[in-house]
């Protein structure tokens, strides 16, 4: 599975990707991935099954903008079967009350290795 992050914010942090059996950012994904910037990601190995694409970066935010703010977004439901090429565009924002709550899955993992 691959995409493109966008957002219109600056990015503090790597932008971290991962394929999350529900809607709601928890638990620990099935695939996942670091990129030091918006821009192109692959998830590798993504298993058959209906997946959410949740991704969460760090910018600065606040009243003053010296705070750290999350960015985040979520693609799907993302049905993967057989040999399916999935492409995606996912666009980065602050959370608002439409977006479902971060529990920092993606923010401890460290990078997924990408050999097969």
């Amino acid at each position: 599975m691959t995409g493109i992050l966008h957002t219109e914010h600056r990015v503090l942090t790597p932008v971290r990707v991962g394929a999350f059996d529900t809607p709601v950012l928890q638990g620990t994904p099935a695939s996942w991935s670091h990129v030091s910037s918006p821009g192109r990601f692959t998830l590798a190995r993504v298993p058959e099954g209906t997946w959410y694409i949740h991704a969460v970066a760090q910018t600065r935010g606040g009243t003053t903008g010296t705070a750290p703010a999350a960015l985040t977004a979520t693609a799907g439901p993302v049905a993967v079967r057989g040999d399916t090429v999935h492409r995606l565009d996912i666009t980065l924002c602050p959370p608002d009350w439409t977006r479902p709550p971060i529990l920092s899955a993606l923010m401890d993992l460290a990078p997924q290795p990408t050999a097969a």
